[in-house]
Parts: structure tokens; C-alpha cells; sequence
């Protein structure tokens, strides 16, 4: 402090002045998808719906799904409790979108996508204290799994959790490996898998 204090006014506004350009190159050169509050570099958000899509699909009809659950959008559980209340938020007729009847917008899909991606950044940080110290791909598969699984059953992944959270990411990946969970979703889980142990995206 004593130092700062010792400078030239003058100095000391052209280190403000350096400052603010910094900040403007970084808005500038980084698209606004990459940049925290703090303006670090985060979650790619663009990447992980594409990749949800990719996981997921997208269909616009309901439909059951690999376990036999009603579904519609990208993974939208229509049994789960606050289905009706977001179908209906829509306009539409909760009964006549569960039978086929009535589908989605391509809009409306999304919209219940990026409320689901919202409510798994929030478990996600939940469970991973330092969840945002992640590299991208990283948390990219954690928010994979935790939109798959939902936050009880995830939970339920205690020596994952744990190994993220020490930072051992190879013991993380063996974890996933070694789960029903991973085969269960075939080559959903090859691929995070990999994402985790490389710190790389799938193909």
C-alpha cells in the first residue's frame, strides 16, 4: 500500500486506465458464454447444451424413454412433480402433451432446457464446493450426470464425489467406470468417462 501511495496521481490513473483496457480486450476477445462475474474463463454453456442434445436427443412428442419414462424435449421427465406446472406455463394442455397430442416448439424445449441446465449448475455446486475451479470439460461431465441422474441418485456416488473433490480425477473416472450407471447409458457413459480421466472432450 505504501507503494501505491508513493506514486504520481498521473501513474496511478494510467495503471487505471491499462486496467480498464484489459478488461475491454477480454470482453472483446472472449465470447460472453466464457466469462464469469470475475471474468475467468468458465462453463461453456453452448457446448454442454449441444452435448446434452447430443446425450439426450431432442424430440418435440412425448415419448418413453430407455426406462420407460414419459419424456419430451431434451430429457424432460413429464412424471416428475413440477411437470405439469411448467407444461401448463406454456399454454398447452398438460394431459394432451403426455398423449402425443400436442407437442413442443422447438422454443419451448429449450426453454425447459436451460431452466434443467440453471437447476444442475445449482446441484452441481452443491455437492462440489469448488465446482467452478473445474476445467470446463470437467464440469461438463458432472452437469452431464447430474442432468441424467438427478441430484438424490448422484448423491449417491459418494467415492466420485470425493475423488473430484480432492482433485484425483483418474480414481473419479474409475468410479464412473465401475457403475451400473455406466452401463447403463452405453456410450453416454464411454464418452464421459474419458472426458473426466483426459480432462478432453469426446468425439
Amino acid at each position: 500500500m505504501a507503494f501505491y501511495a508513493s506514486l504520481p496521481s498521473c501513474v496511478l490513473r494510467r495503471s487505471s486506465a491499462a486496467a480498464r483496457c484489459n478488461a475491454i480486450f477480454m470482453l472483446a476477445v472472449l465470447p460472453a458464454h466464457l466469462l464469469s462475474a470475475e471474468g475467468a474463463t468458465s462453463l461453456d454453456l453452448n457446448k454442454l447444451r449441444k452435448q446434452l442434445i447430443t446425450h439426450e436427443g431432442k424430440r418435440l412428442k412425448a415419448y418413453k424413454d430407455s426406462e420407460n419414462i414419459l419424456t419430451i424435449g431434451v430429457g424432460f421427465n413429464l412424471t416428475r412433480a413440477d411437470a405439469k406446472k411448467r407444461i401448463e406455463a406454456f399454454g398447452l394442455d398438460f394431459d394432451k402433451v403426455k398423449a402425443g397430442v400436442q407437442e413442443l416448439t422447438d422454443k419451448q424445449a429449450m426453454m425447459l432446457l436451460e431452466a434443467d441446465i440453471d437447476s444442475a449448475i445449482r446441484d452441481c455446486k452443491s455437492i462440489f464446493p469448488k465446482f467452478h475451479d473445474l476445467s470446463d470439460v470437467r464440469q461438463r461431465v458432472l452437469l452431464d450426470m447430474m442432468f441424467n441422474l438427478g441430484k438424490t441418485r448422484f448423491s449417491n456416488f459418494k467415492n466420485l464425489i470425493a475423488n473430484v473433490n480432492a482433485g484425483r480425477f483418474e480414481a473419479a473416472a474409475d468410479e464412473m467406470k465401475a457403475s451400473k450407471w455406466y452401463v447403463q447409458v452405453k456410450s453416454r457413459g464411454k464418452t464421459l468417462e474419458a472426458m473426466m480421466r483426459t480432462d478432453r472432450d469426446g468425439n
